[in-house]
């Protein structure tokens, strides 16, 4: 099978996965209903991925990401991520309520934390006299950040996508000495 033909069926059957989402609880999902909606067998999916928690991975990674390209732009992330959040809302709502050793909480966290380790590792900083490393300030941001997430989008994103961007602007960008200190005024 070619390289594209393979992905092109990881994308099948993760729009598959994808649309049972938006109808039933990820529990409730088999196999079996994930290739009987793409219509094909239960060992063309073996083929693709060890079980649905790996699909989907593959499909959260696949919306966040596909159609982002630009490298080092923290900010230009954060938007990018938010819109797509929003654009497919009711799937990250569902997908919140996955819960126990697979969570889907804890897997947005890790994706949140491979993005925010690759973009540190980009700036080429010198931690060697810093009192953490990157992946530590990689999994500190992908924390508060999967939790700016999830109170969004299980609150039933109340606020605008706009208002989110600025959202976690403001919380990224200044530290909690300038909230405390400077107020408004010291506020980026």
């Amino acid at each position: 099978m070619s390289s594209h033909m393979r992905d092109y069926m990881k994308h099948m059957l993760c729009e598959g996965l994808y649309n049972l989402m938006l109808k039933k609880n990820f529990e409730k999902i088999t196999i079996k209903q994930i290739c009987d909606e793409v219509g094909v067998i239960r060992g063309t999916f073996y083929n693709h991925f060890m079980d649905k928690y790996e699909a989907l991975e593959y499909l959260t990674k696949e919306l966040l990401f596909s159609d982002f390209d630009k490298e080092n732009d923290y900010k230009a992330l954060y938007v990018h991520m938010i819109n797509v959040i929003d654009e497919h809302r009711n799937f990250f709502a569902r997908a919140f309520y996955i819960e126990g050793q697979n969570n889907f909480e804890d897997m947005l966290q890790n994706i949140f934390k491979d993005i925010f380790y690759q973009i540190i590792c980009d700036f080429d900083i010198d931690f060697s006299q810093l009192p953490c490393d990157a992946n530590y300030l990689a999994a500190v941001h992908a924390a508060a950040f999967k939790f700016v997430v999830k109170d969004w989008v299980t609150h039933g994103c109340q606020v605008s996508r706009d208002v989110m961007c600025q959202r976690v602007e403001m919380l990224f960008a200044n530290s909690f000495k300038d909230f405390l200190t400077k107020g408004n005024a010291g506020l980026k």
